[in-house]
């Protein structure tokens, strides 16, 4: 939690998968869907407060977009490349306000979730 109210968190690192020629390059995963419901998880723990109301306006911001293969499950278990990088180079969620400690609160991270899965193609 910043000083000023706002919450942020990232990550900085990428799995490798190999491409269609056994390339390895990095990917971002159908598993990383979950960070959402993670990252307002521990929002909503770290204010834990009792008869009070707060909004949040939510976003994300996926850099180098360009550069991130998709993976998903194969029909073997195993994750696998299943769509190739986007062609923008920084991919943004639209700004949602989301009220802590209602139904709307973990229903925005399954959205996030979604739309990062959705941006490639696949479904969750």
């Amino acid at each position: 939690m910043h000083r000023d109210g706002h919450f942020i968190a990232g990550l900085w690192q990428f799995p490798d998968l190999p491409d269609p020629q056994g390339k390895a390059v990095p990917v971002i995963a159908d598993f990383h869907a979950g960070f959402f419901n993670d990252f307002f998880n521990v929002v909503a723990s770290t204010l834990q407060l009792e008869n009070s109301t707060l909004k949040f306006e939510t976003t994300a911001t996926l850099v180098h977009a360009d550069q991130l293969h998709f993976a998903g499950k194969s029909a073997f278990g195993s994750h696998s490349i299943i769509a190739a990088p986007l062609s923008v180079q920084n991919l943004q969620w639209p700004i949602a306000v989301c009220e802590l400690g209602t139904p709307a609160w973990m229903a925005q991270a399954k959205i996030m979730g979604r739309a990062l899965a959705g941006a490639y193609g696949a479904k969750l």
